[in-house]
């Protein structure tokens, strides 16, 4: 069974739900200006660049928000997994 591709709507939501939670209101400010109109992604991504910390967090999240569109996607097209995901086991680590 072909994968679709995340839309881009979907990963944009994720990043605007990031974004507010992020606690430092000047990083949030230019994060927020950043994601709008076209090359939002790149923009974000270049402001991550600048903010070590912020960018584990947002892997760590969208990590976290791809594991559950995956879970959501096998049980929405009835696949029986024949094994658990690595991250069930914390045999995954997409950062090392």
């Amino acid at each position: 069974m072909p994968i679709e591709a995340i839309p881009s709507r979907i990963q944009y939501q994720w990043l605007d739900e990031f974004i507010h939670g992020v606690d430092d209101e000047a990083a949030r400010a230019r994060m927020e200006a950043a994601i709008n109109g076209k090359g939002a992604f790149r923009r974000f991504k270049d402001i991550l660049l600048t903010l070590p910390e912020e960018r584990r967090r947002w892997f760590e999240f969208r990590d976290r928000a791809m594991r559950q569109r995956l879970e959501d996607w096998v049980r929405e097209n009835d696949i029986e997994a024949l094994n658990e995901p690595p991250w069930v086991n914390g045999d995954y680590s997409p950062m090392a």
